[in-house]
């Protein structure tokens, strides 16, 4: 961006009208095509409302979704790899993470890494068990990211910033509010249905809590690497 102060607001408000302005269209779209009673009886609400709109629309989609999901896939592949990437680069966690390939220049050891990791996970659970834990975890470090701009803003006041957020610190704060909220409301909702399965004899387990487990996992490895890179740089 060559003027963040300005463009970077722009694109977040621009972007984020579009996104609610098409969420409420599909809605009243599906409130108009099937009354309340069916759609809280649906399963997939999007597939009724296209069925009922043309035949054959359920196929158009699962189109849709997919195409959706290649693009979202292609973004997480992209960006999380270059996390371990950085991470191995910087001495906080195996070294090997942190090599570029030679011709490419593209972090190929974490994107293997990370591809035999996701393989593993499509072996815990259901399609539906990956995502809820993904969202209860992915809310957890949104909320951990928007306090870290008011812990850099007093552990740094003078750093340059090209951008700052505006109604600081208002926003963040709002924002971290939102978030605990979202995560407390997850773990009640978690533990109902828990106690719903346990009570039917039906196995379960929170969704909430293997996301925390799958977290804190790495917790270790991260205190190691941390402790053997305060000891390399006390040695030199």
């Amino acid at each position: 961006m060559k003027s963040p102060q300005r463009d970077l607001p722009r694109s977040l408000i621009l972007g984020i009208l579009l996104v609610t302005g098409l969420y409420l269209l599909l809605s009243a779209i599906y409130s108009y095509v099937l009354p309340i009673d069916e759609m809280a009886r649906s399963k997939l609400v999007a597939v009724d409302v296209a069925e009922r709109c043309f035949a054959g629309g359920g196929r158009w989609i699962a189109l849709a979704v997919m195409l959706s999901t290649f693009g979202a896939a292609n973004a997480v592949i992209l960006t999380s790899a270059r996390v371990y990437f950085s991470m191995g680069e910087g001495g906080i966690f195996p070294a090997a993470l942190g090599r570029a390939h030679p011709k490419f220049h593209t972090p190929s050891s974490s994107l293997i890494v990370q591809a035999g990791w996701s393989i593993l996970l499509l072996f815990s659970g259901t399609f539906d068990t990956l995502t809820d834990t993904l969202i209860f975890v992915s809310w957890f470090f949104y909320a951990a990211n928007a306090w870290a701009v008011v812990v850099l803003r007093r552990r740094e006041p003078n750093a340059p910033r090209p951008f700052k957020v505006p109604w600081y610190p208002l926003v963040p704060v709002i924002f971290v509010a939102f978030g605990l909220v979202y995560l407390v409301l997850t773990v009640c909702n978690d533990v109902a249905t828990y106690r719903k399965a346990v009570a039917a004899g039906q196995p379960a387990f929170m969704n909430c809590a293997l996301g925390a487990a799958l977290v804190l996992s790495g917790t270790p490895i991260y205190f190691y690497y941390r402790w053997k890179r305060s000891r390399s740089l006390s040695a030199k």
